[in-house]
């Protein structure tokens, strides 16, 4: 919807999305290290062709074998959930998915979001203890919060509960990270398509 600043080439006519997932977006510079890690882990580094040759000439299984999640720069040292998304290229991708909704740079057509209850629950690891854990847990998938930011995720989000075989902040992360990468980016996108006059639904 957003692509090329979200020219209209008909393509079709209507949108919708079940659980859309917002992770953390890169610039080409920015996510360098996950090709020049790839291409370290299956030795294309010093071949007589490119390294993108290589890896193109490279098995499914092999590349599959490799494409493992690393660490962000910038993180608290651990893989993110998801390490790739879209990636601001400045072309294709203009600029942050939800700069380019605000500004009404989306193909305007009738859409609807929707998300399960609980939405990250089955993404965030089982022993966190704490608040510390917490935040090392979502700074790993949005390496861009700040001290300030975590500081508000952590007062708008208290204990949330303990669970049996997780850990006493388990179910506080889940509910902090599902409703950042899931809940609120469906409820941001339908409202910016609707403050466009298009019409725009959101189920649960």
């Amino acid at each position: 919807m957003t692509a090329y600043d979200g020219r209209d080439d008909n393509l079709f006519h209507a949108a919708a999305a079940e659980s859309q997932s917002f992770g953390a977006q890169l610039t080409i510079s920015g996510s360098q290290y996950q090709y020049d890690a790839l291409v370290a882990r299956v030795k294309c580094t010093n071949t007589t062709v490119s390294s993108l040759t290589c890896l193109r000439n490279l098995s499914i299984q092999k590349l599959a074998q490799n494409n493992i999640n690393i660490p962000t720069p910038g993180g608290s040292g651990k893989s993110p959930v998801f390490m790739y998304s879209n990636v601001i290229d400045g072309n294709f991708i203009t600029n942050y998915t939800y700069t380019l909704f605000a500004a009404g740079k989306f193909v305007h057509v009738p859409s609807i979001f929707g998300d399960d209850t609980n939405e990250g629950t089955i993404f965030t690891p089982p022993i966190i203890n704490n608040v510390t854990e917490m935040n090392k847990f979502l700074k790993d998938n949005f390496v861009k919060l700040s001290t300030s930011e975590l500081a508000e995720i952590d007062n708008y989000y208290p204990q949330a509960g303990t669970h049996p075989g997780k850990g006493a902040y388990w179910k506080t992360a889940a509910n902090a990270y599902g409703e950042m990468r899931y809940n609120c980016p469906g409820i941001f996108v339908s409202s910016a398509i609707q403050g466009q006059g298009v019409e725009s639904w959101n189920y649960q």
